[in-house]
């Protein structure tokens, strides 16, 4: 995460984390359950990090990530970063940012206008740092054998 402690450090235990368990089974997740457990896993290897090293105290980052059963095709997502979906050559976002300023708009507090001059428009609500509660959400799909005809 921009300007925050260790992001950059964050961002690697995860990916890191994540890629080694893939490699474990062939790069298939087996459900969007199974990914948000192994996303957790990925999540505490934070939490034993600032453990080991308290100067990493604060360190956190966000994730998206596109991952396939085979049969499936599951996003994973916390925090501001975001998945497009490219289809016959238009962009569509599938990814909802965890921001105050989606916050806002959601309650009908500020208008789709004001968000990108919005003061607070930077303050991510939910990233992975190592808290155990932290969930990301999962947005699933056939795979693109199967996306023509369920329209996903």
């Amino acid at each position: 995460m921009g300007g925050h402690a260790a992001g950059e450090i964050a961002s690697a235990t995860v990916a890191i984390r994540l890629a080694s368990m893939l490699d474990a089974t062939e790069g298939r997740i087996p459900g969007e359950e199974r990914l948000r457990e192994l996303v957790a896993i990925a999540n505490s290897d934070l939490a034993l990090r600032v453990r080991m090293d308290p100067a990493l105290s604060g360190m956190a980052t966000t994730l998206v990530g596109v991952f396939s059963d085979g049969e499936r095709i599951t996003v994973a997502h916390t925090g501001d970063s975001r998945a497009y979906r490219l289809r016959d050559g238009g962009l569509a976002q599938i990814t909802e940012d965890d921001s105050l300023v989606r916050e806002l708009l959601a309650t009908g507090a500020i208008r789709e206008g004001d968000i990108a001059s919005h003061p607070l428009r930077s303050v991510v609500t939910h990233v992975l740092g190592g808290d155990a509660g932290t969930r990301p959400r999962c947005t699933s799909c056939p795979s693109r054998r199967a996306a023509a005809t369920a329209g996903c």
